[in-house]
């Protein structure tokens, strides 16, 4: 839950307004859901947060480059004011068409794809640029895709689903912290 709220509807017009802090959320799928005192959903409406913050000024260097096939290459990624981060980059081939650039990548499979049931035509288009077809048709998508991933009633009850895919603990970090007593072991699980 990122934002909850009590609504005090007007008896004459069954009607309220008000505003949702969207400042501090990131991009994404954002679930709107309207229940009642006892917590059954009256209305829901899948809403996409688009901040435009998954794409980073990258400059890129080529340190070694190689058109042979299988040859190696090396590339230098400076992203200004990142120092420590979790980044994942996508290598394609810039001779492919907008049609495959259009297909499902790194961008529309983190936000979107991965998030809704069905099929999603081309999900990469939504995403390419910032302007009203595209904003208009991504509000489509998410008015005609279901998304319900969870049973309010059972979480209520403290019934959580159970996770399909548990953390990894085949990775950990290893080390010697020292300190102002002295030395101790440590193990982080990744």
């Amino acid at each position: 839950i990122v934002y909850r709220a009590r609504i005090q509807l007007n008896e004459v017009l069954l009607q309220t307004g008000g505003h949702i802090p969207f400042d501090d959320l990131p991009s994404g799928l954002l679930i709107l859901t309207a229940y009642n005192s006892k917590w059954v959903p009256l209305a829901e409406r899948l809403v996409f947060v688009n901040k435009h913050d998954y794409a980073l000024p990258v400059s890129l260097k080529a340190d070694t480059l190689n058109t042979r096939p299988r040859a190696e290459n090396s590339w230098e990624i400076s992203i200004p004011g990142i120092s420590l981060g979790n980044i994942s980059v996508s290598v394609t081939d810039g001779l492919t068409s907008t049609q495959d650039f259009y297909s499902n990548n790194i961008i529309s499979a983190l936000l979107l794809t991965g998030e809704l049931k069905g099929y999603v035509h081309r999900p990469g288009w939504y995403f390419s640029a910032n302007n009203d077809s595209t904003r208009n048709a991504l509000d489509l998508v998410m008015m005609t895709n279901g998304w319900r991933r969870y049973d309010i009633q059972e979480l209520m009850k403290g019934n959580f689903p159970k996770l399909r895919f548990p953390p990894d603990d085949f990775a950990s970090i290893r080390g010697t912290a020292y300190n102002a007593t002295g030395k101790k072991n440590f193990r982080i699980p990744v």
